[in-house]
């Protein structure tokens, strides 16, 4: 740190005697301890503050300053002393020992605050002994504190207002080692010790007081004896000399003693530093607070002056501002800039009421000296071109003593607030730590303002108070122009040696004067707020250094190196160079065109590095770019007095500039441009002015044109670099259109055109509909030029999109703004013509049409609901309506409409066209569109596209996520959303059109490939030729048309090789051709859909009809079969069970005969049996073995076929509704809205019918038809004509009302009927066993077979074998060889024991029958039924391994199956109870129910009493 006497207001000042000469040798001992680190002050009227650092500057005293040439070189020091300060390295200049001061003591100013006075006072003493501080020191210490004693420690009654100034006092003795006084080796280490310390043995007699130190005796003499009383002394170690510290060494006083020493020494002065410049700090602030109280509480007196407040309360503000505290500085200088606003509003107040109160001066003295230099060279009396030196800066608050002007109350407004502003700023930026201003030593204020140790610990600028420092800056300026303004204005009126009366152009003097300064303010500031983070951001944000870097358009010269606010290695500002271009602007180094193309480099912070920017960045960026616009207004301020108009302002204004200025931008010969603004002075008056009071970088730029535009966009330059580093879009986005507007003011089209092209769709997107216009003429005039026509086309037709929506609206100025097309907006047709005729002929060189969205252009486009067909062919019509927008007329080549499917999920289309071109004229149109194409459904408006050249108007009334996007289209306003309602348009087909379906082939045969019928009905339509295209609609659905086959009709197959493709040739008018086209599926599906399209060629034309057809594959009908095998025949029952919701006619079912089997079919009632749900039918059908038969007959002849003919009944319904639906509106005339209303009345009638109503109708043969309401008919007939409309709704409530309920007849179907055939095989049983119980024993019919309980009944067991329905296929078989068998008796314990073979082995052959006798012993009484009796085949494995005892569920599977004909299945014998007679007693009341057996008698003899 240097200690100079440089004034700052940072850092407390204290002050120093030294009379003894020591201060040179601890100076730089206490440099490398300043400033004080972490002070504590603690106020009871405020919070803790802490003060990091507190920078102290220490003075000599003044008075001892002024009598030291006085005093005699001789000392009354010793000896020693002397010859330590003759050793190397002192000067007898440094030793100062003089008597005590007579001169009297400054008298302070009435006014506290105005001088800088020491907080603390020291007084360096260097005393060798005792005896010489007795003889002489003491008396100079006594006399100093009494000259320098605070108030505050003063036994004199003196004014508290002294505490002002409240100062605390300090003894410090320096101890210097002595060489030449050191201590001889004979003495003891305590004695050297004492010498070193300043302790010198005394030959007193008291040895008790020799002991004393000298710190302790001058303790005891000034320090007081009260408890509470503050040590004032302190005792430190000068640094030694080399031969101090060899003779210390060789005496035994060692190096560790010294460090101690030392060290405690100057800990114990820096606290006491600490305390008494805090004990002193707070004493003042306290006097401080309780003054301004008492003079604020004075405010409503008279003769309350605001000054002397000012004054005052300012210096409070200045005491926190020298201790470090600069937020509680800057919060009393912002009550103060609210307490001088309030001030001048009193004195603008009393101005007004006629009372002067002479507060402030009327006019700044700088001024007024600086307004008649200009007015003298305007009026060519003096032209001198040396620039003024009088210049008022709103940052230097130290060029004039301000206080005391404000004191004396000769200081004008506009100074005070400069001033004011200029305390504000410096402690802001000292409170972000910023750069140093002007004037300063940097050295000293990077010290005060922590730069060193910022720089060193790598800590940055606070962003954030710097970012508030520019914004407190902008409002400033300003606000201040106004003040200046009136400054000057007075300045001029009360001037003697300039009549501005005499001046036509004062007012633009004045103003250029105001602009002046506001410049030159702009650029200082920028200049005080120049951070090293904001200088690498920049560094960094730039890719391309030539389009941001200062420099870049200032030539080549040194001085343009710097930028505004730079530092020279002296630390003093730089001069500022010009910053204006040293060739002529066409010269200028322009972005190249590629450059430009990334427009992102000014509209989006995008382009900057993914670097961390620091915090308050963004903001200070933001700061400091308005600060430049506030600096560009004021050079285009002073440049529109000269008649250069540049920037946006001038565009949208229409003016044109001269020379190289804006030119009329006409693409269809626009009316002229207003002429050029009014000169108020030519740019040479301009530059002279400037030159008498601004800077050189604004008066260079009035040299020429093309300088003043150079330092214009490079102003623009800088602001956008930093509202992009700022992330402000929007902004940056005005600064590029600027840009823009210059370029193409010099007609630089390539670089205007780059950043056109990223403008118009940034004002597209913020709706600035104004700006945008303007944008896009220039924008296409660009274009144009550069003869690139894609681009060209499109935003031509945007701004004509543009002007046509304000010519709708009749919006001539939305924002105020005059338009470019007053013309075009306000003026007939006559004029609008051939605008989108040029951009239409323009189009024809390329090689793809452009789009537009059409709702741009026009409006109200929507399409009539209901169609219109034509009597003589098939087709039909849409009456489309629109009113343009374009104010011309134009011709299109053709308009189109795209109608979509609603129903259909792939999005089937219908496109209508117009036969011929047309014009459109402004205003409502309709045109007529026609297809040929009829497809019958419910569609939705989905485009409407009107072509002119390669122009493609297109309305889009898809979803959002469908449309094409349109480069630099907008999102439609919520009132174009509201118009975009779904409109709706019902195709059907008239009577007389063609007509084509399919459905499930009527013949159904399960072994063969399954097929549909496709049926084509040609109408009125006499074919000469056409194709059927059947696409699947299923998955894994596949058609094989090429084995399509004719089933009914007069036409002619041609070709069926392509896939999915049958073309045929003449289909006659009024006749049917039927197809059958097989098919198949990957698996099994309830329903498959077939896409049908007929595309045919008559008289008048091409056509096409399409339709899908939903076509049900499920078998109508389930069989299930059981049969019953006999010795001789073969029972079949087949049950009959319908698979679908609706019941089944059965008209035939036969099952047809072979070669091999001969069938006997059941007779069914006439005329059908009904098959139900819940009611399947069943039929019994015999077959038998013919007699004849071969062996190839027993293995390919088993197989029968079954017939079923059938109809069901939901298509009988159906077809006898539409049957008499049609004749009902035949009769009534309106057949030809037959099929517009069929499939209504089919759809919502197969709705109605449930399983319930269907088995109803099928019961009582009747249909019941709903009523009117029931029906979805205002949907459909919404789509009529109005004059159509009222007759067939009162016909069709006619229909409901007489035919409600319709009989069905079934004995006259109205489908034909259906067949299906299915494959019934004979099931292989190899063998039949014919089995029977008889009972031997039984002489009676089987109904009087009596048993009696436990009496065994003989039975003999006979099996019948036969072979004759199995398939023999080894040769054993048919060879008549016997088989094993094993038979088993099966019955329950509790009812049968059987006696005899119950499991037995035999041997069977063909025809054999085999008999076993067994006994049947019946175990209870009742019906019992026989015993079951089951017969199964012996495996070649259980006869080799011998396991006939083991139970048959073991044994392997039989290489036979055999079925058993047991006879006596279900038979059943009374068994009664061995008893010929019971007794039996009936009690009601008894505990047993009331019944006791009381005896029985067994029976004797069953069989005989039979």
């Amino acid at each position: 740190m240097e200690l100079s006497s440089t004034s700052s207001s940072s850092r407390v000042k204290v002050e120093y005697s030294d009379p003894s000469g020591v201060y040179s040798l601890i100076s730089d001992q206490l440099s490398v301890r300043l400033p004080l680190r972490n002070l504590h002050w603690n106020s009871l009227s405020r919070p803790l503050r802490s003060i990091d650092s507190l920078y102290v500057e220490l003075v000599p005293d003044r008075i001892q300053e002024n009598q030291a040439d006085l005093r005699p070189a001789s000392s009354t020091g010793s000896s020693e002393t002397r010859a330590v300060l003759d050793s190397p390295g002192l000067s007898s200049n440094d030793v100062n020992i003089f008597e005590p001061s007579t001169v009297k003591r400054e008298r302070r100013h009435q006014i506290p605050g105005l001088r800088q006075t020491p907080y603390l006072k020291i007084y360096f003493l260097h005393c060798d002994d005792t005896e010489t501080y007795k003889a002489s020191s003491r008396k100079l210490l006594r006399e100093w504190i009494r000259e320098h004693t605070p108030p505050s420690q003063s036994s004199t009654t003196i004014n508290n207002q002294e505490n002002h100034d409240a100062f605390e006092w300090l003894i410090v003795h320096v101890v210097i080692p002595d060489i030449n006084n050191s201590t001889p080796p004979s003495q003891s280490s305590s004695a050297r010790n004492e010498v070193f310390r300043g302790e010198i043995p005394s030959s007193s007699r008291w040895p008790s007081r020799s002991s004393l130190n000298l710190v302790d005796k001058i303790r005891a003499d000034f320090n007081g004896s009260s408890k509470s009383s503050v040590d004032r002394v302190v005792q430190i170690l000068a640094a030694r000399s080399p031969q101090a510290q060899g003779a210390s060494l060789q005496y035994g006083i060692s190096q560790e003693d010294y460090y101690k020493d030392s060290v405690l020494g100057w800990a114990d002065l820096l606290t006491k530093f600490k305390y008494l410049i805090l004990a002193s700090f707070d004493l003042r602030v306290g006097q401080y607070e309780e003054d301004i109280r008492e003079k604020g509480s004075q405010r409503n007196i008279p003769g309350w002056n605001f000054c002397t407040f000012f004054v005052l309360k300012e210096g409070l503000a200045r005491g926190f501002e020298s201790v470090g505290l600069v937020e509680d500085a800057l919060t009393g200088y912002d009550e103060l800039s609210v307490e001088l606003e309030a001030a001048i509003r009193a004195q603008n107040e009393k101005k007004l009421q006629g009372q002067h109160t002479g507060l402030f001066e009327q006019s700044t003295q700088e001024l007024h000296i600086q307004a008649e230099n200009v007015m003298k060279v305007v009026q060519q009396m003096s032209v001198d071109s040396q620039r003024s030196q009088t210049s008022v800066s709103i940052l230097d608050s130290e060029s004039k003593p301000f206080r005391e002007l404000i004191l004396a109350n000769n200081i004008s407004v506009f100074e005070f607030r400069c001033y004011l502003f200029a305390r504000q700023l410096n402690l802001l930026l000292r409170l972000a730590k910023s750069l140093p201003p002007s004037g300063h030593n940097p050295a000293i204020m990077a010290e005060e303002l922590g730069q060193g140790s910022a720089a060193s610990d790598g800590k940055l600028e606070d962003l954030v108070v710097v970012a508030e420092a520019c914004r407190r800056a902008v409002e400033f300026i300003t606000s201040a122009s106004s003040t200046l303004r009136e400054d000057l204005n007075t300045s001029l009126d009360g001037s003697k040696e300039v009549d501005i009366s005499s001046l036509p152009n004062s007012h633009s003097v004045v103003e250029t004067l105001i602009n002046s300064w506001t410049f030159t303010s702009c650029y200082e500031i920028l200049a005080r707020t120049a951070v090293r983070a904001m200088t690498a951001q920049h560094q960094l944000g730039s890719p391309d250094q030539r389009l941001f870097d200062e420099g870049s358009l200032r030539g080549s010269s040194p001085q343009a190196s710097h930028s505004p606010g730079s530092f020279n290695e002296q630390g003093r500002l730089l001069a500022r160079a010009s910053s204006l271009p040293s060739r002529p602007f066409s010269a200028l180094s322009t972005p190249r065109p590629e450059e430009l193309a990334r427009p992102d480099l000014m509209l989006s912070p995008s382009v900057l590095p993914s670097v961390q920017l620091q915090t308050g960045m963004p903001n200070l960026a933001a700061e400091r770019a308005n600060l430049l616009l506030v600096a560009r207004q004021a050079l285009s301020s002073i440049g529109a007095r000269c008649g250069w108009k540049c920037g946006w302002s001038a565009v949208v204004n229409g003016h044109e500039l001269e020379n190289n200025g804006f030119e009329d931008i006409s693409l269809n010969e626009r009316p002229k441009q207003p002429e050029s603004p009014r000169r108020y002075f030519e740019a040479h008056d301009a530059h002279k002015i400037l030159i008498c009071v601004s800077t050189e970088t604004l008066s260079e730029a009035f040299v020429s044109r093309d300088k003043f535009y150079s330092q214009y966009e490079d102003l623009t330059r800088r602001a956008l670099e930093h509202y992009n580093i700022a992330s402000r879009q929007k902004s940056a986005g005005a600064m590029s259109a600027d840009i823009a507007a210059v370029r193409f003011a010099v007609h630089d089209y390539a670089a205007a055109a780059s950043y056109f092209r990223r403008m118009a769709p940034f004002y597209a997107e913020n709706d600035w509909k104004s700006l945008e216009i303007p944008v896009l003429d220039m924008y296409a005039q660009c274009l144009k030029d550069l003869n690139r026509v894609d681009e060209y086309i499109g935003i031509s037709l945007k701004m004509l999109a543009q002007i046509a929506q304000k010519e709708f609206q009749g919006q001539k100025n939305c924002t105020g703004m005059p338009t470019m097309y007053p013309t075009a907006l306000n003026k007939g047709t006559k004029d609008r013509v051939g605008y989108l005729k040029d951009i239409a002929t323009a189009s024809k060189v390329l090689k793809e049409p452009i789009s537009a969205l059409m709702e741009r252009y026009f409006r109200d486009v929507h399409i009539e609901s209901c169609l219109f067909h034509f009597k003589e062919m098939d087709g039909f019509q849409l009456m489309l309506h629109l009113r343009s927008m374009i104010p011309e007329v134009f011709s299109t080549q053709q308009v189109k409409v795209r109608l979509v499917g609603v129903e259909d999920a792939h999005g089937r289309e219908i496109w209508l066209t117009t036969r011929e071109s047309l014009e459109v004229k402004p205003g409502p149109t309709k045109i007529i569109v026609t297809s040929n194409a009829l497809i019958p459904g419910l569609y939705i408006v989905d485009k409407v596209l009107i072509k002119a050249e390669n122009i493609i108007f297109t309305h889009d009334l898809s979803p959002p996520d469908r449309r094409p996007f349109f480069a630099g289209d907008r999102a439609s306003t919520a009132s174009e959303t509201s118009e975009r309602q779904e409109q709706r348009i019902l195709v059907w087909p008239p009577l007389h059109a063609l007509d084509a379906r399919a459905s499930t082939f009527p013949d159904i045969h399960l072994e063969r490939i399954k097929s549909i019928s496709v049926e084509v009905s040609s109408g009125s339509n006499d074919i000469s030729h056409g194709e059927v295209l059947l696409r699947a609609g299923s998955a894994g659905l596949r058609l094989h048309t090429a084995d399509a086959d004719l089933v009914d009709g007069d036409a002619t197959i041609l070709d069926k090789s392509q896939p999915g493709v049958i073309r045929f040739e003449q289909l006659n008018a009024n006749t049917v051709m039927k197809l059958k086209i097989p098919y198949r599926v990957d698996s099994e599906v309830r329903d498959i859909i077939v896409k049908l399209e007929v595309s045919y060629s008559t008289t008048n034309g091409d056509f096409l009809y399409a339709c899908n057809s939903k076509i049900s594959v499920l078998l109508p009908l389930g069989v299930n079969v059981q049969d019953i095998f006999k010795q001789d025949r073969l029972f079949s029952k087949f049950t009959i069970s319908t698979a679908i919701s609706s019941p089944l006619h059965l008209s035939d079912c036969q099952l047809e005969e072979n070669e091999e089997f001969g069938t006997t079919s059941p007779l069914l009632p006439n005329p059908s049996l009904n098959v139900f749900v819940r009611q399947p039918v069943s039929m019994i059908y015999r077959i038998s073995r013919k007699a004849t038969r071969s062996e190839a007959s027993e293995t390919s002849h088993r197989r029968l076929m079954m017939h079923i003919k059938y109809r069901r009944l939901d298509d009988e319904v159906c077809m006898a509704v539409k049957k008499r639906f049609f004749e009902f509106l035949d009769r009534a005339g309106l057949k030809t809205f037959y099929r517009l209303l069929e499939p209504t009345l089919l759809n919502t009638l197969c709705t109605k019918m449930s399983n319930q109503s269907l088995e109803l109708i099928a019961m009582l043969c009747e249909i019941d038809i709903g009523t009117f309401d029931e029906f979805d008919w205002e949907h459909v007939l919404a789509s009529l004509p109005r004059d159509v409309y009222p007759n067939l709704v009162s016909s069709l409530q006619t229909w409901h009302e007489k035919y409600r309920v319709i009989a069905l007849a079934l004995e006259q179907p109205h489908t034909q009927a259906r067949q299906i055939t299915i494959p019934v095989d004979i099931p292989q049983m190899q063998v039949v066993h014919t089995v029977r119980l008889r009972l031997v024993d039984s002489l009676r019919p089987r109904q009087s077979r009596v048993a009696v309980v436990g009496k065994a009944v003989n039975a003999e067991l006979s099996i019948l074998h036969t072979r004759q329905w199995g398939i023999h296929a080894s040769k054993s078989h048919t060879t008549g060889d016997a088989f094993e068998f094993y038979y088993e008796i099966d019955a329950s314990t509790d009812t049968w024991l059987i006696g005899g073979q119950r499991k037995a082995q035999f041997l069977a052959k063909e025809n054999e029958v085999v008999i076993f006798p067994v006994i049947l012993l019946p175990q209870r009484a009742g019906y019992l039924m026989l015993p079951s009796v089951d017969v199964r085949p012996i495996s070649e494995h259980e006869r080799s391994d011998h396991a006939a005892n083991q139970s048959p569920s073991t044994l392997a599977n039989p290489l036979l199956n055999c079925e058993i004909d047991y006879r006596n299945i279900g038979e059943t014998m009374l068994v009664v109870p061995n008893l010929s007679s019971t007794t039996v007693t009936l009690d009601p009341d008894g505990l047993a129910g009331g019944a006791w057996l009381v005896e029985s008698e067994r029976r004797q003899d069953v069989c005989s009493e039979s």
